[in-house]
């Protein structure tokens, strides 16, 4: 699925004298980072929480707002059992996709951020419940300091986890380290710091075997495809055209970055109905009415063309000539919606 990235400019950029005198942590700029997209959290809604030391300050700032009575009817699903600790200690009333199957807003950090906002993720060891809960959110707005923007992903020499089953992961890592040979691929299994290096542990029963590339390991639909299809494998760590909004943190203030995506506009001219849809991985297509979205006259919307805003336009009289069903690909901001 193909989009376009709408960036902002970064907010409220600081002379060159603020530059020069306030020199901000990496921690500081995460915590910038996640106050900026707790922003997005309205009463009522049912939030994604995420894991991580940049996730744990927004976790926290929820926590904040509910206590001072500034959001309330607040459910939030932890990708994590760490998470559910953290969230249970700042008071935030916590579900399961069992009973909230679908998702208002995912908020977390990324290891990697990409150009078209595709992440790696799960250097916490929780890829497997992030991908769970952020597949089914219908906003997942992911926060990070610039330190994590990449060209490619695996750009940062760092790891990209696989997580995989504790049976013969020996034989599964091999697998892996092949698929990737021409990248100049290591794969090693994760263990915990101490000195017996046992393996790492998920908080599902798995090991986690990290990936080490030297070179860009190409197409990504691809590279998903063929890692899922080895025996043995769980998950793996790239979130492929899952973020719709990434907020970067740096020197020079907040840069908001929105995903456009490629949706289908189903239009039936003779009853005056119809409906949108975008994959947004919730086991099928989110379908809204049109009385929800914004439509312009089919004669004149071109293929690929942008619409900016919900309200600016509104449905016609439907008096057309064409009686059938029409099909036109536009995008829309899901942000908007």
């Amino acid at each position: 699925m193909e989009g376009a990235i709408l960036v902002s400019a970064p907010s409220s950029p600081p002379s060159s004298t603020s530059i020069r005198s306030v020199i901000l942590s990496q921690d500081e700029l995460k915590k910038i980072a996640a106050y900026k997209a707790v922003e997005y959290v309205e009463s009522g809604m049912v939030l994604g929480l995420g894991t991580g030391s940049t996730a744990k300050h927004a976790v926290d700032r929820i926590g904040d707002l509910l206590r001072q009575g500034k959001l309330h009817s607040i459910v939030g699903v932890p990708t994590s059992k760490k998470t559910h600790e953290q969230a249970v200690s700042v008071g935030i009333p916590l579900a399961d996709l069992d009973s909230h199957p679908v998702i208002d807003l995912a908020i977390d950090g990324a290891d990697e951020v990409d150009p078209h906002l595709n992440l790696v993720k799960g250097r916490g060891g929780s890829l497997l419940r992030e991908k769970m809960v952020e597949g089914a959110c219908r906003k997942f707005v992911v926060i990070v300091d610039e330190s994590k923007l990449v060209k490619h992903l695996g750009g940062s020499g760092l790891a990209m986890p696989v997580e995989v089953v504790p049976f013969c992961w020996k034989f599964t890592a091999r697998r892996l380290q092949s698929l990737f040979e021409e990248a100049g691929c290591v794969a090693k299994l994760r263990t915990c710091s101490g000195a017996k290096c046992e393996p790492y542990v998920t908080d599902n029963g798995n090991y986690i075997v990290d990936l080490y590339f030297e070179e860009d390991i190409g197409d990504l639909k691809a590279a998903s495809d063929a890692i899922l299809q080895l025996a043995g494998v769980v998950e793996h760590g790239m979130f492929l055209d899952m973020a719709t909004t990434v907020i970067v943190a740096g020197e020079l203030g907040i840069t908001v970055k929105n995903k456009l995506w490629n949706i289908w506009l189903v239009f039936n001219v003779t009853k005056g109905e119809g409906f949108v849809s975008w994959g947004m991985k919730l086991g099928g297509c989110v379908e809204m009415k049109l009385a929800d979205c914004t439509i312009l006259r089919p004669e004149s919307l071109a293929p690929q063309g942008i619409i900016s805003s919900p309200s600016a336009a509104k449905r016609t009289n439907m008096q057309y000539t064409v009686m059938y069903a029409i099909v036109l690909s536009i995008k829309l901001d899901p942000l908007l919606v």
